[in-house]
């Protein structure tokens, strides 16, 4: 596990300092806890998709019992501290295997992220690998910009805890951004970009940092959005 890097000073950057200190104070916290769950795990026995490395497919049967079983997978999912493993693999994959009979490449993916951000609370890493790599290399099949910029983002995240590789989680959630400025949904550039933020931070690299905040920053003031 490599410690979280201290920021560097003195590059004499100026910004108004009170958005910076809001901005990056809630930033610093989210990365002193990503830092503090980092962990090394082994890959599980895991589902074996049938995704088809061909043209655009469409859905192919009835949604509904793939959205039954999905809900029941985004209730053991949303435990968090008191997740059991088991039982989110077991309506995970039974979600998994009725996208695939359907062909709904948009169900498996939220699966995949699913799967693999409980393997990521779990600090079963090769695991969260495994399943958000899955869901970037099905997000080629569908044109819906959220799910890509969801793929993208949450391979990204779980890289930052494999070892700390930063090059290439920086690489996809750059993807993740791209992805997320089609829509005119200013709110899904807004998340994706803050947690492009943090993984600059976390990986010390505060011009770039720096550079994206300020860009953050002047889209909400252009929504005179005081949420985001």
């Amino acid at each position: 596990m490599k410690p979280t890097p201290r920021p560097r000073t003195g590059n004499g950057i100026t910004l108004s300092w009170v958005k910076w200190y809001l901005l990056f104070g809630g930033l610093f916290f989210s990365t002193v806890t990503l830092s503090a769950q980092k962990a090394k795990g082994s890959i599980l026995p895991s589902f074996t998709s049938t995704i088809q490395d061909n043209d655009l497919k469409l859905v192919n049967g009835d949604t509904s019992s793939f959205h039954k079983l999905y809900l029941r997978f985004q209730a053991e999912r949303e435990k968090r501290g008191t997740l059991n493993l088991d039982s989110l693999i077991h309506f995970g994959h039974a979600a998994l295997r009725e996208a695939n009979t359907i062909q709904y490449d948009e169900g498996l993916i939220k699966v995949y992220l699913g799967l693999g951000s409980g393997y990521v609370d779990k600090g079963l890493i090769d695991s969260a690998l495994f399943y958000t790599k899955r869901a970037v290399s099905t997000s080629k099949f569908v044109s819906d910009a959220h799910l890509k910029a969801q793929a993208y983002m949450g391979y990204a995240w779980t890289l930052v805890y494999d070892d700390s590789n930063y090059k290439e989680a920086i690489g996809n959630a750059i993807v993740a951004q791209m992805a997320a400025a089609g829509p005119e949904d200013t709110l899904l550039w807004i998340d994706i970009t803050t947690k492009l933020i943090k993984i600059y931070y976390e990986a010390n690299y505060m011009a770039h940092a720096f550079r994206t905040c300020s860009e953050l920053i002047r889209v909400c003031e252009i929504r005179k959005d005081t949420v985001a």
